[in-house]
């Protein structure tokens, strides 16, 4: 039989395990929120394909492909009594998947010949959108997107399907096969690529990061979202430009400062509504993303269009729209 004192000591025990399995699982969570936040871009589609082609791993390959009208098709196929039009379209879902396998083996033998890989990358370019559809469902895709590699005196381009690709929840897909174009070197640009595979912290959270510091009226916080001097490397950008960059970034400094009361009517924010557009280009990062947030104000809704710089250690501000704009 136990004694009192054993007794007090067994359920302390056991309240300081539950106590600290219970800040376990609350560290775990937070955790995990954490890595959510942070984005994929979608220059990491092409690491992925060529993984998959180093690897001879056909199902990864498959996997940067849409695959919905395959579930569904499958689906199908375990019902029977199809009809006409049900037949028709696993026909052309089959045709599909015999078209990525042929896709897959073409990759495979262009990247074999031209001895390409990742780090042989020359450049890659997309233009970003999160916004709202028609339908007022939010819709994150990437338009205009291409990744070229250099060999000797031949650029090589991959180029997704109508050069889009649409985010799934974890990674960024294609809708149809990669082709790839050749092309003569007329030039090699001496300038540093800018390549950006992945960002610590979500376009859509850092807008309302401004928001709130916008609302509280943190000027002071404000201003440590533009580049810091010793962060000034992180820019990629070119000699001439870092020189001139103090002084732009003190401009801007002075004119958020002077027109920062344009905000102070600014009442609430409608979160579903804010939309980002980033135009990332080949070499040089500068400040062509824009989060745009809708706000409501004493004088109505307006627009707040935030310019950003993206890098791998965090956005980093470049400008403020302080004119708030009539949607």
């Amino acid at each position: 039989m136990l004694s009192a004192s054993a007794t007090i000591n067994y359920g302390t025990m056991k309240y300081t395990y539950i106590t600290l399995l219970f800040l376990s699982l609350v560290l775990y969570s937070s955790g995990n929120e954490t890595s959510q936040e942070t984005f994929v871009t979608p220059s990491t589609y092409i690491d992925s394909i060529f993984t998959a082609v180093k690897n001879n791993d056909f199902k990864k390959f498959r996997r940067q492909f849409d695959s919905q009208e395959l579930k569904k098709a499958n689906r199908l196929k375990t019902l029977g009594n199809l009809n006409e039009v049900q037949e028709k379209f696993i026909l052309y879902v089959d045709d599909h998947e015999k078209g990525l396998v042929e896709n897959y083996n073409n990759l495979k033998d262009t990247i074999s010949k031209y001895g390409l890989s990742r780090d042989r990358q020359y450049h890659n370019r997309f233009v970003y959108v999160n916004r709202l559809d028609k339908t007022h469902k939010r819709v994150e895709y990437a338009k205009s997107v291409d990744f070229s590699f250099l060999k000797d005196s031949v650029i090589l381009t991959f180029t997704p399907f109508h050069y889009e690709l649409h985010k799934t929840d974890t990674h960024w897909v294609s809708k149809n096969k990669l082709e790839v174009k050749r092309y003569p070197v007329q030039e090699i640009s001496k300038r540093p690529p800018y390549f950006v595979n992945t960002i610590p912290e979500d376009f859509i959270a850092y807008g309302e990061k401004i928001y709130t510091l916008i609302k509280n009226k943190n000027l002071e916080d404000l201003q440590l979202e533009y580049p810091q001097k010793d962060e000034f490397g992180l820019l990629n950008t070119s000699e001439e430009s870092l020189g001139k960059l103090p002084r732009y970034l003190q401009e801007n400094h002075v004119k958020l400062e002077k027109e920062f009361d344009t905000f102070t009517i600014v009442e609430s924010l409608y979160r579903e509504r804010t939309s980002v557009l980033w135009k990332k280009k080949n070499y040089r990062n500068e400040g062509n993303m824009r989060v745009t947030l809708y706000v409501k104000t004493t004088k109505g809704d307006r627009l707040i269009n935030i310019i950003c710089m993206p890098t791998e250690k965090r956005i980093m501000l470049d400008h403020i729209s302080t004119k708030l704009i009539t949607p």
